[in-house]
């Protein structure tokens, strides 16, 4: 389900003349660290993944997993090394509602109902999905009306889910999605995922990083 690269960082750089389309990364690290004190978290990364790959970080807890997906989305700066999200620092990919992500501690907002939080989810992106769509990827029909700080811990991923999925994001980050989530549950939610997935966004097990194939190199600049 999962295909892993960590290959040699291509002599040219992504987003430059002399690398051909084809070859333009969606995720591009070299010698990427971060060290909290003088414990290391992440050791000279070197991470390609390519616009339609699906790829798991997978180890043990402390391993650097979280830390990782924190240098992905501009979350955290790193101590030393490049990281790049569709040929940008990763903070201008966020901010151009390139990337989703539905982080493993993300809260809700208190009092709001789940209808509510997706529409103004909706309308932080330029070209979000459907509000329907949303709706049907996710499995929230039952749950506009409920407040999305009365949710069971399986309906709240959910709803985190569908935030992480309404800019409609060429890239889908997830960390360990599935938590909270009872055996039926989690089959619902990949269920979900490969819904998702059928709009050319494949996804695979947590912790996950996806790529969403784009229009021919369509936001390279």
């Amino acid at each position: 389900m999962a295909s892993v690269r960590t290959d040699s960082i291509p002599a040219a750089k992504p987003g430059t003349a002399q690398q051909s389309a084809d070859d333009r990364p969606a995720v591009w690290a070299a010698e990427l660290g971060k060290s909290y004190g003088p414990t290391v978290a992440v050791a000279d990364l070197d991470l390609r993944v390519a616009v339609g790959e699906t790829v798991a970080l997978l180890g043990p807890n402390g391993a650097g997993k979280t830390t990782t997906i924190g240098l992905l989305l501009g979350l955290l700066n790193p101590g030393h090394g490049q990281v790049q999200i569709y040929g940008r620092p990763p903070s201008q990919a966020v901010a151009r509602g390139l990337v989703g992500a539905m982080l493993q501690d993300a809260g809700l907002m208190p009092g709001v109902r789940v209808g509510e939080l997706l529409a103004m989810v909706r309308g932080l992106y330029p070209q979000p999905l459907p509000f329907d769509d949303l709706v049907g990827l996710a499995d929230l029909g039952s749950l506009l009306g409920r407040r999305a700080d009365r949710l069971s811990g399986g309906q709240a991923q959910r709803v985190r889910f569908a935030a992480a999925i309404a800019g409609d994001p060429l890239l889908l980050v997830l960390d360990e999605p599935t938590a909270a989530m009872d055996v039926q549950a989690r089959r619902n939610f990949w269920r979900q995922i490969r819904g998702f997935a059928a709009g050319d966004a494949p996804c695979c097990s947590p912790p996950t990083t996806c790529t969403r194939p784009m229009t021919p190199w369509t936001g390279w600049w």
